[in-house]
């Protein structure tokens, strides 16, 4: 989070700017124009309005134009609006005034608190606009959490290679608890995500191995590990055979008649 304000400062407001971060805004008095990538929607009482990062916004308010606004950036913000369908094409969501108490209820609360209280408003505010504005997920054939069981594994399908990967790090870039990661890859993937990561990197060795000459250090740095006998031990419990093994057969299967 980076802001959670109430704007009373604009008056007559105008203007005009490519932005770094994210910004969802509850508009509280007044009216204004509000253009998002060449799109422009007007707003009043009760609408929720986005800005994004790298994209042309532009706000023309009128005389007693008021709202409240957080302002936020980070790689699970991205995909939150993304699975929601909110982006420069679909950016204004009216009369979602009844989130107008929750919003100033946390506004008052002391500042030491500032960034979890701002977290919940976001992500309150998200579920409403979800709840209200996504067509009914029973009948959408996605099962619970299988959105977030996808951006999961998408991220650590991108990021398998990286020996900082752990549910620690994947706790902390998507905000989720460690166990409620594990049992989701559970559920939609049949076993926990540190079996799910060994398993990925295990099988990006075996194409290694099978593909190239590197060393069993070169392979196991490739694939994630840190430590080539770690890796070795590992690669004989999924495999049965040690990697020099692996690529000895592997050559004596392609030499054969």
């Amino acid at each position: 989070m980076v802001n959670f304000v109430y704007e009373t400062r604009h008056g007559e407001l105008s203007e005009s700017q490519r932005r770094s971060v994210y910004s969802m805004h509850l508009v509280t008095e007044g009216t204004a124009a509000v253009t998002c990538g060449g799109k422009t929607e007007s707003v009043g009482p009760g609408d929720v309005y986005f800005l994004f990062p790298a994209v042309d916004c532009r706000v023309v308010g009128g005389a007693g134009f008021r709202y409240l606004y957080l302002s936020f950036f980070g790689i699970r913000a991205g995909a939150e609006l993304e699975r929601l369908g909110i982006g420069p094409a679909n950016f204004v969501f009216r009369d979602m005034g009844q989130l107008s108490p929750f919003w100033w209820e946390c506004l008052s609360l002391r500042h030491e608190v500032v960034d979890l209280v701002s977290e919940s408003v976001l992500l309150y505010s998200l579920s409403r606009i979800g709840q209200r504005y996504l067509p009914d997920a029973a009948g959408s054939g996605l099962a619970p959490g299988a959105e977030n069981a996808k951006l999961l594994k998408e991220y650590a399908d991108l990021h398998f290679a990286e020996p900082e990967l752990n549910l620690d790090r994947l706790s902390t870039v998507f905000s989720y608890s460690k166990k409620y990661i594990s049992a989701l890859f559970r559920r939609h993937y049949g076993l926990g995500f540190v079996e799910y990561l060994r398993t990925v990197r295990i099988q990006h060795a075996c194409r290694l191995l099978r593909e190239g000459d590197r060393t069993v250090a070169e392979t196991a740095a490739a694939c994630g590990f840190r430590d080539a006998l770690y890796f070795s031990r590992v690669f004989r419990e999924e495999t049965g055979l040690s990697p020099r093994d692996y690529r000895v057969n592997r050559i004596s299967s392609e030499d054969a008649p």
